[in-house]
């Protein structure tokens, strides 16, 4: 298991994402780049929905390289979403995400995926569920990464955001 990770109250990404957790009934989903100095840009709008199997999930649609900002200096790409990423064998959104998120120009380039509502997936001191990957990883290798999963929680902003 991965530590809690406290994550500041970055402006750009709290004020978008941090009602996630409420059961709307539907799956909400973003990405933003990270880059030196901690400014975070959003990658593409919010976007939400359910979608019959993983192919119309919201974690797969959103990575449509013509909407997705082009950042340069990309330190890590923070993606949050009301649940995490589905895992189900080859097409599932763990193993077809990073593989997106390289296409639409960002390969080698580290994910950290925040899931915003409790699943019951324990461990930590937190209910939400964040685990760490990278856009080139195996399926094996996301696999691992899916499992070693940690909760995080919201800190007060501070001025930096690592």
């Amino acid at each position: 298991m991965l530590p809690d990770l406290p994550r500041p109250k970055q402006a750009t990404i709290y004020a978008l994402v941090g009602d996630l957790w409420e059961n709307n009934g539907s799956i909400q989903y973003v990405a933003h780049a990270i880059t030196a100095g901690g400014n975070a840009t959003r990658l593409r709008d919010v976007i939400e929905g359910s979608g019959k199997g993983p192919a119309n999930h919201p974690d797969q649609l959103y990575w449509d390289p013509k909407r997705i900002a082009k950042v340069a200096g990309v330190q890590r790409i923070e993606i949050d979403c009301t649940l995490m990423p589905c895992d189900g064998e080859f097409d599932g959104c763990l193993f077809r995400v990073p593989a997106l998120v390289a296409a639409c120009g960002y390969a080698n380039v580290p994910l950290r995926i925040f899931s915003h509502r409790d699943e019951g997936a324990g461990g930590g001191g937190s209910t939400k569920r964040y685990f760490l990957c990278n856009t080139g990883q195996k399926n094996a290798d996301l696999k691992a990464a899916f499992a070693q999963h940690g909760g995080w929680g919201w800190t007060p902003w501070n001025g930096t955001y690592a």
